[in-house]
């Protein structure tokens, strides 16, 4: 089965993810790829958080069709209830490659997004989004979790 009819099947193997992202890439432009690359920290997405790193670590770019470009994108899948996933072996590539783009940067560029990422799951915790809301509270811990394993990969 090829990449594109496996998407959202069963996770592309390391071959299909690599050509599926330079589709992506080919099809879409150098700016959806880059924020692909950043939202790829996350395990899972939310529009909130995708326009959040958009703003961070796209400022000079506005074009809010970047953010549906990623979450309408054939690597993502849409869970349900405002919550998407870029396919696993996508997501893998697309850190390899941010790491590498930034690998010059006095600070990782994950951290920071894993640091935003924290930052933004505080704010809902604060602001008591969670509450009366299961799959918010699930996905607020899942993230806790990812954003820690880059921060305090030995913890």
């Amino acid at each position: 089965m090829s990449w594109p009819a496996a998407l959202g099947v069963r996770p592309l193997e390391t071959r299909e993810a690599y050509d599926a992202l330079e589709a992506y890439g080919a099809e879409y432009g150098r700016e959806p790829l880059l924020l692909l690359m950043h939202a790829s920290v996350p395990e899972t997405l939310r529009a909130d958080l995708l326009h959040l790193i958009r703003v961070n670590f796209m400022p000079g770019d506005n074009d809010l069709s970047l953010e549906a470009d990623v979450l309408l994108a054939p690597l993502t899948t849409a869970l349900g209830g405002g919550y998407y996933r870029i396919d696993a072996q996508v997501r893998w590539h697309a850190l390899t490659l941010l790491r590498s783009m930034y690998r010059g940067d006095a600070r990782s560029r994950q951290v920071r997004v894993a640091e935003l990422l924290w930052r933004h799951l505080d704010q809902l915790t604060t602001h008591g989004a969670a509450e009366g809301d299961p799959a918010l509270a699930e996905y607020i811990e899942v993230q806790r979790w990812v954003a820690l394993a880059t921060l305090q990969p030995e913890a």
